[in-house]
């Protein structure tokens, strides 16, 4: 039975009486909707395992193709030093020439930055050292299915 919300009104009104089904109301109420937000939990959590979390071997300046057939999201962590760039770029034909993402550093001090992105099916895709040294800490690939 789907909640139906009682108007309540202040004494000396009797239009929303304090009853047992007003109350039974509220709670039938309550009770819906948890299990509403149990079952979205559980939708949630059958979509989580249809995904695959990989940390594959990968390097800078290489050209990779996404052949899984499904999308790809990919999170790379570098270290950056002084005067240090990495493009992040993705194409349907290699070398990929889109650049979807990059991430520098210029000042003085090393500093972490990470790079999301989305890899389409076949597309090919790549991290390029754009300037100085930097550093690949964590790359990471979700396969989304």
């Amino acid at each position: 039975m789907a909640y139906s919300r009682t108007t309540w009104a202040n004494s000396p009104s009797t239009d929303s009486p304090l009853s047992a089904a007003n109350l039974n109301n509220i709670e039938a109420g309550i009770v819906a909707e948890e299990a509403a937000r149990i079952a979205a939990d559980a939708t949630l959590t059958s979509e989580m395992d249809a995904v695959s979390i990989a940390s594959p071997s990968r390097a800078l300046d290489t050209v990779y193709q996404n052949t899984s057939g499904k999308m790809v999201m990919v999170a790379i962590t570098f270290g950056l030093t002084t005067t240090c760039q990495v493009d992040v770029y993705i194409g349907a034909a290699s070398p990929p020439t889109t650049q979807v993402g990059g991430c520098s550093q210029t000042g003085a001090t090393s500093v972490r930055s990470c790079v999301t992105f989305l890899v389409p099916t076949s597309y090919y895709y790549k991290a390029t050292s754009a300037a100085g040294t930097p550093t690949k800490i964590y790359w990471v690939e979700w396969t989304l299915h």
